[in-house]
């Protein structure tokens, strides 16, 4: 299997690039910090986008992004990434701080195609949830619901509207099959 992995996030390289085996050395990249404007190209570009966060996320924007541009997801079991993506529906969560189950959902990603494939699909499918016309009609539904006494629902729909601010601060890594 050859891949190469695409690193991005605030001193990435100087973190994490003298732990690199010199074998690797040549399939490694190291962005720092990407401008949001150039992301959707990192994320189009891979086969797979890992958000290995330590803890809560306020919100799982950037698995959100990558599903959209179609790369499996996985990410860390914490709070905020929990709600996005749904285990072995539409990407894979590992426990936090644990990076052999990590390298494993990993490595089983990249030595399926299958999986790969229908978790794309999946990915694909369930990330139009967050449409900004669903969220926004969705958001306008609940003042006109409120005004009439549907104020459950509504808070329950913005709630879950309230998962798109872009707030992740997470390192991210993409891997790319070649």
């Amino acid at each position: 299997m050859t891949f190469t992995l695409t690193c991005a996030g605030r001193r990435t390289g100087r973190r994490y690039g003298r732990l690199v085996p010199p074998a690797f050395a040549g399939r490694i990249t190291f962005h720092g910090l990407v401008a949001g404007e150039d992301m959707p190209e990192l994320y189009r570009r891979a086969d797979v986008f890992c958000a290995p966060s330590l803890g809560p996320e306020t919100a799982g924007v950037a698995l959100l992004e990558a599903m959209a541009a179609g790369a499996v997801v996985v990410a860390s079991r914490v709070p905020g990434y929990d709600e996005v993506v749904h285990d072995g529906v539409d990407g894979l969560l590992v426990p936090p701080r644990e990076p052999r189950a990590l390298a494993a959902a990993l490595r089983g990603l990249l030595d399926d195609p299958g999986s790969r494939v229908r978790l794309t699909h999946e990915g694909l499918r369930s990330v139009r949830r967050y449409d900004w016309e669903r969220v926004a009609g969705e958001i306008e539904g609940c003042t006109t619901r409120s005004r009439g006494g549907g104020g459950n629902r509504c808070r329950a729909a913005a709630a879950s509207s309230a998962n798109c601010s872009p707030t992740s601060t997470s390192i991210h890594i993409t891997a790319r099959t070649a």
